[in-house]
């Protein structure tokens, strides 16, 4: 959860609007450390793949992912989306910023306490719920809180680019999380490793929250304030729907699985998909550049120059994309153990659903840009329920594979929405359409024909890699502007 929230986009915010050139270079050197941040917090689920495939079974790691669905979700429920609020109040409060954010912290702490008591208190019927003990739904009220507490802090952070504060964080969590749980497996709970890296990734972020909270508190006298816990309160409860729905289409595939087939399967489909999140890591990175290049276009009305541009970025992320299909069976092979091996097939279906997740970024920007925002909660809960439906329809019949298709599907239709609701605000602003559907079917085409190539080949490695190696020196001749276009883009926005 820790980096989900910040992003380039706010970050550039003021610059993308016109803000000072003296402010151009902290800005985008800001911009870069939340980048690299993301990336490293995001990274360190892949990195460390191969020594937790290898220390948990398959059982234990889908016991571990499904605790981190649940506790996710509840992480927003704690935060009641006040995280949200604080670039406001930066506004509206000015100097007292602190007391604010002592504030939310504050509210975050009364929002544990109460859960705390409730899962006490009805432990028996949430461990029957959930298939967790009193012990790790505890533990995971804790981790929400520490969640919750990095988000709060690192929009904070944000207000005044302090990237460093905000390595340090994301080093700590990720670093602390890791070492803890592997000398917890290797020792106390060798015949219960599940639970060793639940406590191993509960209690290193749960300390870094309250590191976090008591640093806010020596900032400021006043540590409550109830006319700021009203206003964050009142801006950030109906974001929660928005939040949640986010979380539930990436996590409630997990919790389904598990509570349908079993935790084992869990591990396989978590493992796949941990693999393939690489390519959104890198996706939304140069989307933090992107938006920043998009909305200056848009100022100026140069929507052919966006939509000329824009075919060339889906060009490159495509390239990207038949990279990792094609490598995919190799690379899992390398970070696990063979008990792992089975869900080879699933990362085809997951790249496609990422991808999907892809250009739905490109025409949401619009909804951004016009701040007609209000579309973006609903269009996420349609795609969150269409894949819990789906799910409960399919699961039982296919098994657990088939969540990779019905994600890969509910993001599709997160991309139809938004395409729709984009084409219609242009219109609505009396102004020329931007993004031709015709483009982003050319690229869902290859990908589609791609991914099924590999998946007929996956079995004879040396076919695969000489025919996907000759078509990929054509992709990238052909592609070699939009390629040239990212890194140019990238490297000009850093100078």
């Amino acid at each position: 959860m820790l980096g989900d929230n910040i992003s380039l986009e706010t970050v550039f915010e003021d610059e993308s609007k016109g803000g000072h050139n003296t402010e151009k270079g902290k800005v985008l050197k800001a911009g870069l450390g939340y980048m690299i941040g993301n990336m490293f917090i995001k990274g360190v689920a892949f990195i460390t793949l191969p020594i937790f495939t290898r220390l948990l079974s398959t059982d234990d790691y889908g016991i571990y992912n499904t605790y981190g669905a649940y506790e996710a979700i509840l992480a927003i429920v704690m935060g009641l989306g006040m995280y949200s609020s604080i670039k406001n109040a930066q506004y509206d409060y000015k100097e007292k910023v602190n007391t604010y954010i002592a504030t939310l912290l504050s509210i975050l702490c009364i929002a544990m306490g109460v859960m705390l008591i409730f899962g006490l208190a009805f432990h028996q019927a949430i461990g029957e719920a959930l298939g967790f003990g009193s012990l790790i739904v505890v533990l995971m009220i804790m981790q929400a809180f520490g969640t919750a507490a990095l988000n709060i802090a690192n929009s904070a952070l944000s207000l005044n680019y302090n990237y460093k504060t905000y390595l340090l964080y994301a080093s700590i969590n990720s670093i602390g999380n890791v070492l803890l749980s592997v000398v917890l497996i290797l020792t106390v709970f060798e015949n219960n490793r599940s639970l060793g890296r639940i406590i191993g990734s509960a209690m290193s972020i749960f300390a870094l929250g309250c590191w976090i909270l008591v640093s806010y508190y020596r900032k400021t006298n006043t540590r409550f304030d109830k006319h700021m816990a009203k206003y964050a309160i009142t801006f950030g409860f109906p974001l929660i729907w928005h939040y949640l729905a986010q979380t539930v289409a990436s996590q409630f595939d997990r919790i389904m699985i598990t509570n349908m087939i079993g935790a084992s399967e869990t591990g396989i489909y978590s493992f796949v998909y941990t693999i393939a999140s690489i390519f959104s890591i890198l996706f939304y990175s140069t989307d933090n550049v992107w938006s920043v290049w998009f909305y200056k276009q848009m100022s100026s009305e140069r929507y052919e120059n966006i939509r000329k541009k824009a075919n060339q970025y889906m060009g490159g992320i495509s390239v990207l994309a038949i990279g990792m299909m094609v490598c995919s069976k190799e690379v899992m092979q390398l970070m696990s153990s063979r008990v792992y091996w089975s869900g080879f097939d699933l990362f085809m279906p997951i790249i496609i659903g990422l991808f999907f997740l892809f250009i739905y970024t490109i025409p949401v920007a619009i909804e951004y840009y016009y701040k007609e925002t209000k579309y973006i909660a609903a269009t996420t809960f349609v795609s969150a329920i269409t894949n819990i439906v789906l799910n409960y329809i399919f699961i039982p019949l296919f098994g657990y594979s088939s969540a990779a298709y019905t994600t890969a599907f509910s993001y599709f239709v997160m991309f139809i929405m938004h395409w729709i609701i984009s084409k219609r605000i242009m219109k609505k602003h009396s102004s020329s359409e931007v993004f031709m559907m015709k483009d982003f079917l050319r690229y869902i085409v290859v990908i589609l024909i791609m991914a099924s190539g590999v998946y007929v080949l996956n079995d004879n490695p040396v076919a695969k890699y000489t025919i996907f190696g000759t078509l990929s020196c054509v992709l990238v001749i052909v592609f070699r502007k939009s390629i040239r276009t990212l890194f140019e883009s990238l490297k000009s926005n850093m100078h």
